[in-house]
C-alpha cells in the first residue's frame, strides 16, 4: 500500500469529500482511518471487495477545514500492510 502508486487519493485539498483509487490486485479488504492533527481517530471505515483500478469514495466533510492524517490498512493472509497520506481540507 505504500509504493506509488499502488494507492491515489484526489483531490487533496479537497473539500471533505476524496477518492482512494487502487492501482493493484494485491488486497481486496481496506481499512481507512483519518486522524485529526492532535491524534484523534475522526473517521473509521473498512471496505471489503475490492481491487484493481476500484475507487473508493469517502466523506469526510463533516470536519472542519485542516490537516487530517488518512491511514490505509491491509490484514490479509496475517500480513498487515500500510499506507500513509495527508489530507487536506479546504471550502
Amino acid at each position: 500500500l505504500n509504493q506509488f502508486p499502488a494507492v491515489l487519493v484526489y483531490p487533496v485539498p479537497n473539500d471533505g469529500h476524496f477518492s482512494i483509487r487502487l492501482n493493484t490486485d494485491l488486497y481486496t479488504k481496506l481499512g481507512i482511518k483519518v486522524y485529526n492533527s492532535n491524534g484523534q481517530l475522526v473517521h473509521s471505515e473498512a471496505v471489503s471487495g475490492v481491487g484493481y483500478h476500484s475507487v473508493i469514495p469517502v466523506d469526510i466533510s463533516r470536519l472542519p477545514n485542516g490537516g487530517y492524517h488518512l491511514y490505509l490498512t491491509n490484514n490479509e493472509n496475517g500480513d498487515v500492510s500500510t499506507g500513509r497520506s495527508i489530507l487536506v481540507l479546504h471550502r
